[in-house]
């Protein structure tokens, strides 16, 4: 027992793990807590609006989530030269910012659209553009720093920006304002975020690489863009983005306020699964990229497939035995619709975060599996608009349709095993 330990404290990716899944667990415990007190003070219309802005904010920064997933494939890549790599890209990324900066604009005019287009309240369609500009710039520091390896740093940031948010919450729940606060709070939260990520990126980075010591990129975006690394990581991108927002914002639109926030509850529970191995999701990327332990990532894959399935068998039991006693301990008494769906959060949790941690793997190895989901979207989105207006539809559908991907992916990841031992 004591070897088996110290084998998986040698290994990075459980070391680097145990930083992140210490400070991620109390961080998403200060996340459920905005969540519940977002639900108790403002009711189901309150908590889907705010749920609706996070998952606009994922899909309108698709570009940047591209962005930080090959930033983390080549920093994390490079091994010895991490930190020259690291300080190229930054100033690759600032000067095509200035070249660029002019695009704001456009954005800027597309404000007063927002209500219209998202359903969204004034209060939340005008911060919307405010957090895509601000988004842009943390993508890329906080994508340095995990390629960076720098996992301990990455979590403090992130436990630092969880309690503002939840600041805000706390303020409203006292009788502080409402909407406003929260969403001002969480543009501060994202703030912090950025602030901490250039200064820690700075101190580390600058004082090893010198101006005059790293390499100039040199390509323009049109031959970045034509790589097969680009083409794979953007439409693997987008179709994880989609499959982690879409439905809200389906919802959001064309179902009442009050069924989007009954809604947004069981997508929230759903996704606890992940929540609870999300650091080790985040790591994947970084591990499986890197050339090193490649004998390690396959047992890796595995032990945390069997640990999701005990984790999401556990939750299914506990969501159906205790399911008044659950959303009444979260949101209260407004959420009791989730109650008799309850359960079926759970077995969707679980087709949730296979896809993302197998999806994380085939797109570390740079594989054309990984566009699985990218494919399955666009049919997923046709059938949203073909069933009738009823969140048991929604729901019925997201189960069927991701159970059957779910078996695609692990179909995938088994048939690329075997042909590698032929």
């Amino acid at each position: 027992m004591r070897i088996f330990v110290k084998k998986l404290w040698s290994n990075e990716f459980y070391k680097g793990g145990l930083f992140l899944t210490i400070a991620s667990f109390i961080g998403n415990i200060l996340n459920y807590f905005f969540n519940i007190l977002v639900g108790r003070t403002l009711g189901p219309p309150g908590f889907g609006e705010i749920s609706t802005l996070f998952s606009y904010i994922a899909l309108t920064s698709i570009p940047l989530t591209i962005l930080s997933t090959i930033i983390i494939q080549k920093i994390s890549s490079a091994e010895e030269n991490s930190f020259a790599i690291t300080r190229s890209i930054e100033d690759y990324f600032l000067v095509k910012i200035k070249r660029w900066f002019f695009l704001i604009i456009f954005l800027v005019i597309f404000i007063p659209f927002i209500p219209q287009v998202t359903n969204l309240t004034l209060v939340t369609s005008y911060s919307l553009i405010p957090f895509i500009l601000l988004s842009f710039l943390t993508s890329f520091y906080g994508a340095a720093l995990q390629g960076l390896r720098l996992f301990f740093l990455l979590a403090i940031i992130g436990l630092g920006s969880s309690l503002f948010k939840l600041l805000g919450a706390i303020l409203v729940y006292a009788g502080i304002d409402g909407l406003t606060t929260i969403i001002s709070f969480i543009f501060i939260s994202v703030l912090i975020n950025l602030l901490a990520s250039i200064y820690i990126i700075h101190r580390n980075v600058y004082r090893k690489m010198p101006d005059k010591f790293f390499p100039k990129i040199n390509k323009r975006i049109l031959h970045v863009i034509r790589e097969k690394q680009f083409i794979i990581t953007t439409f693997s991108i987008i179709g994880i983005t989609l499959f982690s927002t879409i439905d809200i914002v389906f919802v959001k639109k064309f179902f009442t306020a009050e069924q989007a926030g009954i809604y947004s509850s069981w997508s929230l529970f759903a996704k606890l699964i992940l929540y609870v191995l999300g650091p080790i999701n985040s790591l994947a990327l970084v591990f499986f990229s890197g050339k090193k332990n490649l004998t390690q990532q396959d047992r890796v894959l595995s032990i945390t497939l069997l640990v999701l399935v005990f984790i999401s068998f556990v939750s299914f039991v506990f969501y159906t035995t205790f399911a008044p006693f659950v959303v009444n301990l979260f949101f209260g008494s407004k959420f009791y619709a989730v109650i008799p769906i309850l359960g079926t959060a759970s077995i969707f949790g679980f087709f949730f975060t296979v896809i993302s941690f197998v999806n994380s793997y085939f797109l570390a190895k740079n594989s054309y599996l990984s566009l699985t989901l990218a494919f399955a979207m666009p049919l997923y989105i046709v059938f949203l608009f073909i069933l009738p207006r009823e969140l048991n539809a929604v729901i019925q559908l997201n189960i069927i349709f991701f159970g059957i991907v779910t078996l695609l992916y692990l179909f995938g990841y088994f048939r690329s095993k075997s042909r590698s031992t032929l």
